[in-house]
Formats: structure tokens, C-alpha cells, sequence
């Protein structure tokens, strides 16, 4: 049995959606269902389902609300997962963990890798790099996955939030000053799939860290250029380019986080994927 947290959570979606072709049986369950701060809860839902392996999708993913409330980040990003470490060694679970690409300081010029050094820039980068060093130390059989700029025909992504904005205003802020990989969550959902199937084919795989992205790296004006443009064809919105530092927000955010996707891709024989055919199979 296959417990998915995050349930209401664009990946988790993805994720059910793609098992249902799949033979081994998924539960999902949203943070009401199952908090990830509650272990009892968590230790009672292992012993009476008999999981064998745990995705935790589940995460304070606001980051300016991470910076704001930085103890409430930690508790739900950090000191959580350190119990569901402890349940997952005890109950012999393999634990599938969501993280991002804000471990990383977003300074380098060039590809980030799983052994480019981590020095995050703000609060939420923070908590989820504690935690996947405590699960890196304390456990054996886990597959951290880091990602970023997820996005979906779901809500709370990007993409919803240019619909949201054409649907309200007859001009469009996008910041052009921050570079990222844009990625579908049914690519990193399908990636996900194909960890299971090895694992539970072979009875282990190549435990660690792996960085997923879709490729190639663009500015968030770029990436919503070409999605307003060449997707949804509007050609009465004014797009206009703004740095960050517009914004005042609260938290920093990384310049660079292009992500290299090479050791994923190894393992699991994949090829590339790019994110303008990703628009186009997850939109369509």
C-alpha cells in the first residue's frame, strides 16, 4: 500500500490521476485527513493500512509566509518529517520526499546537481534543506526529490495565477530578473511512477538525493510570454517585464536555480523534457 500525503496538492492530483492505470493501490489524503504534524495519527494509519511506501508531497510551500512565521515553516517542513523519519525506519517504509530548489543560493552560473553546495536564501529554502539532511543522515531507504517552478491545470501555480490576473486586469506584471526550470507535475508525477515500479519490481533501488526539471531554463516574464502568446493566444494583454525587488516582498528568492537533471535521467533512462511541449500535453 502506497500513502500519499498533500492530497489536495497540485502533485498529489497529478500523482492520483497517472496511478490509476498503475496496479499497485494509492491512498491519498489531504492535510484534514492527515497532517503530517500529528505522528500518532501518521504511526496508526502505517499499522492499519500496512504501507510500504510513504510520498510526502506535504509542505508550507508560501514562502513569504515561511519568512513571516518562521517557526510554523519549521514545524511543518522540518520537525515533522523528523518523525515520519522515525516511522518510516521502524515500519520499514520508503519514504518518496517532495523538496525544492530554494536549497540552493541561486548565485552559480551554472547548472545546480545533487552535489552543488547547498546555502539557501530565505526561511522556507531553509526548513526544507534541514530536513532533507536530517533524512539523508538518519535513513536508509528514501528518495528525496528536488524541483521547482511546478506547475499544472490545477490551482495555486503560476499558470492559474496568469489566468486569474488576464481575467481581472488588461495588463500583466512578470518579473524578469528571475531564472528558473518551469516543470508540468505530471512529468515529476510520471517520475515518481517509475521509482515505485523499480523499487517494488527489484525490492530496492538507488537510494539518495535527484534533481527534476523540465528544460530549458527561462525568466518568469519568459515562461509567461510564451505560455500567453503561443497557448492561450492573447494578444490584448500588455505584458510588462518588472525586476523582483518591484514586488517588496517579504522573503528573497534565489536568482538562478537551473537545475540538471542528469542523474535522474540516467537511472531512469529518460530523455529530456521541454517545458513548451509540457504546456501543450498538460493544457490541452
Amino acid at each position: 500500500m502506497i500513502l500519499v500525503s498533500g492530497g489536495g496538492g497540485q502533485l498529489a492530483k497529478e500523482i492520483k490521476n497517472i496511478s490509476k492505470n498503475n496496479n499497485n493501490k494509492f491512498i491519498f489524503k489531504n492535510k484534514r485527513e492527515l497532517d503530517i504534524c500529528n505522528p500518532d495519527k501518521i504511526e496508526k494509519f502505517f499499522i492499519k493500512n500496512k504501507i510500504k511506501i510513504f510520498i510526502n508531497t506535504a509542505a508550507l510551500t508560501k514562502v513569504d509566509l515561511c519568512e513571516k512565521d518562521k517557526n510554523l515553516a519549521m514545524k511543518i517542513n522540518y520537525h515533522s518529517i523528523k518523525k515520519i523519519v522515525k516511522l518510516c525506519k521502524k515500519y520499514n517504509v520508503l519514504l518518496i520526499h517532495i523538496s525544492t530548489d530554494y536549497v540552493y543560493s541561486g548565485k552559480s552560473k551554472n547548472l545546480y546537481n545533487e552535489t552543488s553546495k547547498y546555502n539557501p536564501i530565505n526561511i522556507y529554502g531553509l526548513s526544507k534543506l534541514k530536513a532533507d539532511i536530517y533524512i539523508y543522515k538518519n535513513l536508509k531507504k528514501f528518495i528525496i526529490l528536488r524541483s521547482g517552478w511546478i506547475f499544472s491545470k490545477h490551482q495555486n501555480n503560476f499558470i492559474s495565477f496568469i489566468k486569474n490576473s488576464i481575467n481581472k486586469n488588461t495588463s500583466l506584471n512578470l518579473i524578469f530578473d528571475k531564472y528558473g526550470n518551469p516543470t508540468s507535475a505530471m512529468s515529476l508525477s510520471e517520475v515518481i511512477i517509475k521509482l515505485i515500479n523499480k523499487y517494488i519490481k527489484q525490492k530496492k533501488i538507488s537510494y539518495g538525493i535527484y534533481n527534476f526539471s523540465n528544460y530549458p531554463t527561462v525568466s518568469w516574464y519568459q515562461f509567461g510570454k510564451y505560455y500567453i502568446n503561443n497557448i492561450i493566444k492573447n494578444k490584448k494583454i500588455k505584458i510588462n517585464k518588472i525586476p523582483f525587488n518591484f514586488l517588496n516582498l517579504p522573503a528573497k528568492r534565489p536568482s538562478s536555480t537551473k537545475l540538471s537533471s542528469r542523474k535522474i535521467n540516467k537511472y531512469l533512462n529518460l530523455k529530456k523534457i521541454c517545458w513548451k511541449d509540457e504546456l501543450i500535453r498538460v493544457l490541452k
